[in-house]
């Protein structure tokens, strides 16, 4: 029995089924006479957030800001017999009539995504269909799905051909455990054929999986291991290859969980990449997430930038020694935090990270740090959350241990803790609040952009015709809505005639910074912080 299980039945979880245990008489022949399926998958709505870009959107002409990419991956794996069709909440192409078709519905999704994934679940079930649940909030939080017909737990490589057997003769479990950390050489390339590629702003790719740091606050070394499994060359750009085909041009998200989780293997990888996007135009602008520790490679930054990667997204999290060391962010705990971002920007990455306040060694001057460690750095755009003790993390098992966790987590980092904090709630939140108003104003926004584009060195290819129709796209609407119509105007022309006079090479990098304050300033003024203030 291995340990997943072992963990689900200690919480009184019911686990009785394991792929390679079950039918091993007729492995020969256990998949014949496959049945003819009408599966349903279903991508919850995700509700707004500093994530989601609502109200960037519109400006760019796109209706969400990624697809699916953990479903259209499922859909390559299910058997070829079966009939599938996608919906995606987010771009309205959920129907009525889509439900009634399918024998099915599959449903995926994250702890954000709860709220619309159970309405979904119980629409289909008044449709009288069976439901299917994965992904990270079902496997995560599988008490909270028992709504669910099917629950299928972990990662489908390596398990779901036979779940899949199973549940067309009637005879899945409620609840299947998928095989721990498979290999991702058994992963097939996502069906990028089921996606409108226009409704998009960015589409992710994945490399791999897993992380070598276990932070207490993350799930990611629970969920995927702290040994990085990795695609092969050849596998990953056949998957680049599939998104090119589409028709997609833009941004792409590489979604591992730390690109850099094996450096080695990476930067194997990426003069062949850089080949394929020479090949082709560069057709795909890559971003991705990593650790820090990316300021000490050199060489991987440059073949990074090479092969078409514009920016990454750093877990910063706090200033605070005495933080970093509460969390086990040791991989932080001995690096120039300033000396390591600026270097990222002067190697052409743009350099995005997350924040985290209400550590319980947090006190208001070290929130006062964090705030001005933002505004001092050329990070744009700056995560800023409330911590929150998520599911599968060991901050979660330790605040059940202590009595001070008051709710589970619903995906909403950016509000109060779900635990009791150290430091008086009333006093987290006000300082939050601060620091939501100092970074996002548009004055303390605008000046981090100037240093990021002043910095930060351009790539060596070219601004192909996709991106420049792109920008010119975004201009036009920006210059309506944010030029004319915002109360931040005077502060936007004043960012883009400083562009204009002295770069007039980063016009395009300057109109995506303004589109997407244009989301965090709205949604800060008018959601976050009337729910922190009142």
């Amino acid at each position: 029995m291995n340990r997943r299980i072992e963990n689900a039945e200690a919480q009184g979880i019911d686990m009785r089924y394991e792929p390679e245990a079950q039918h091993a008489s007729t492995a020969l022949t256990v998949y014949e006479n496959r049945k003819k399926t009408k599966i349903l998958l279903v991508e919850p709505e995700t509700p707004i957030s500093y994530w989601s870009y609502d109200h960037t959107l519109p400006l760019i002409d796109k209706k969400a800001a990624y697809p699916p990419l953990g479903l259209i991956t499922l859909a390559a794996m299910l058997p070829e017999e079966w009939e599938l069709s996608l919906a995606d909440s987010n771009t309205g192409t959920l129907t009525q009539e889509a439900i009634e078709r399918s024998d099915a519905v599959f449903i995926g999704g994250m702890h954000i995504q709860s709220q619309s994934f159970h309405e979904l679940v119980k629409r289909a079930h008044a449709a009288g269909k069976t439901v299917v649940g994965g992904g990270p909030y079902v496997t995560s939080s599988p008490n909270e799905c028992q709504d669910l017909d099917h629950l299928v737990l972990g990662e489908v490589e390596g398990g779901i051909e036979e779940w899949s057997w199973q549940f067309e003769q009637g005879i899945a479990p409620k609840m299947a455990q998928m095989p721990p950390f498979p290999k991702l050489d058994e992963t097939k390339i996502p069906r990028f054929d089921m996606i409108d590629p226009k409704d998009y702003a960015s589409v992710g790719l994945q490399l791999s999986r897993g992380c070598p740091h276990d932070c207490e606050f993350c799930s990611v070394t629970k969920l995927n291991g702290r040994r990085p499994r990795l695609k092969g060359t050849k596998q990953f750009l056949e998957e680049a290859e599939a998104l090119r085909k589409s028709g997609f041009r833009g941004s792409a998200f590489v979604v591992d969980d730390n690109f850099i989780g094996n450096h080695k293997a990476v930067e194997e990888m990426l003069p062949e990449l850089a080949a394929w996007q020479k090949k082709h135009g560069y057709p795909l602008d890559f971003f991705t997430q990593a650790d820090l520790r990316l300021a000490k490679f050199d060489s991987l930054m440059e073949k990074m930038v090479d092969a078409g990667f514009s920016g990454v997204f750093l877990g910063i999290e706090t200033p605070s020694k005495e933080a970093l060391k509460e969390s086990g962010k040791h991989q932080n705990s001995g690096i120039d935090l300033d000396a390591a971002v600026r270097k990222i920007a002067e190697a052409g990455l743009e350099p995005m990270a997350g924040f985290i306040m209400g550590f319980d060694s947090d006190k208001e001057e070290d929130l006062d740090a964090l705030q001005a460690f933002i505004n001092r750095n050329p990070i744009p755009h700056a995560m800023v959350g409330v911590l929150q003790a998520i599911p599968k993390t060991d901050l979660h098992a330790r605040m059940q241990r202590e009595g001070r966790l008051l709710r589970e987590y619903d995906g909403d980092q950016f509000g109060t803790a779900n635990f009791e904090t150290v430091m008086d709630p009333a006093v987290l939140r006000g300082k939050y609040a601060e620091v939501l108003r100092s970074i996002y104003s548009p004055q303390n926004y605008f000046d981090r952009c100037l240093q990021l584009m002043r910095i930060r060195k351009n790539p060596r290819y070219s601004l192909y015709r996709h991106k420049l129709k792109f920008g010119l796209n975004a201009l036009k609407n920006s210059l309506i809505q944010q030029g004319l119509c915002s109360d931040y105007r005077a502060r936007y022309w004043q960012f883009l005639s400083r562009v204009a006079v002295g770069m007039t090479d980063k016009i395009h990098a300057a109109v995506t910074y303004a589109a997407k304050f244009h989301h965090y300033y709205r949604y800060t003024q008018e959601d976050v912080l009337p729910r922190l203030t009142t």
